[in-house]
């Protein structure tokens, strides 16, 4: 029997994101090949300010890049406080990120923790993924025959993977990109396979990015829900080959 090949909708950090804004955090000499990155659980700050986001709100192409600071400031009365969880709303956006940091952004790096992902050499670029429990593909995931989108020479990759269960492929579009930070240690942000949500979508997760929900917005007829995100930086163990 032939097997279906059903396409996965994940979302692509570098579609929202400059090219730049990687450039400016990244030494010439660091790229991902030949490392090993084993997440620790711990983070690094978040940077509230970096000008890295879409206006979610607007439409066509891009002119113009903001802060998640700036995007809550401009969209403060449209949050949705229900589904961000929140009964009272904070009484400003430095007590909203105050929020944040103290009780979900941990948890992204608690959800990663034990995640380890082995890249291999420029001529040989695999990518292998170790999960600290069975979310779906096993112990292990092997991630071969990758075509590699750069944006600078092993610096940043999207890939395409077929993950094959029973009668049907899951497509998954994921990405690696190899980020020294300000304060001179070395994350990761990477989209990597998780698990089958259902038979249209194979989650990324966890997530190097958080959402807040605006509300919903009636628009050309129908209702659409937009968001404003955030970028956490999971602290990880290098091992050179």
């Amino acid at each position: 029997m032939k097997k279906r090949t059903i396409v996965a909708v994940c979302v692509l950090l570098c579609a929202v994101m400059t090219a730049v804004s990687f450039a400016a955090c990244q030494s010439d000499d660091t790229t991902y090949y030949g490392k090993t990155y084993t997440i620790t659980g711990a983070g690094l700050a978040v940077d509230w300010n970096e000008k890295i986001w879409a206006d979610p709100m607007e439409d066509g192409m891009i002119q113009e890049y903001f802060s998640t600071r700036e995007l809550l400031e401009k969209y403060w009365d449209n949050l949705d406080w229900e589904k961000i969880g929140k009964d009272d709303a904070p009484q400003n956006v430095d007590e909203l990120i105050s929020v944040l940091e103290k009780n979900i952004v941990p948890e992204f790096y608690k959800e990663m923790k034990g995640v380890k992902i082995e890249v291999g050499t420029k001529d040989n670029l695999t990518i292998k993924v170790s999960y600290p429990e069975d979310k779906g593909f096993g112990k292990e995931l092997t991630i071969d025959n990758i075509s590699e989108i750069k944006n600078q020479e092993g610096k940043h990759l999207t890939y395409i993977y077929s993950i094959a269960k029973e009668e049907v492929n899951y497509e998954f579009t994921g990405y690696i990109d190899s980020v020294t930070n300000f304060d001179g240690k070395e994350s990761l942000r990477f989209g990597i396979p998780w698990k089958i949500v259902s038979e249209t979508f194979v989650e990324s997760n966890p997530s190097p990015y958080g959402v807040i929900p605006l509300k919903e917005v009636e628009k050309d007829g129908g209702t659409y829900v937009y968001n404003i995100n955030y970028m956490v930086n999971p602290e990880v163990e290098i091992t050179v080959k």
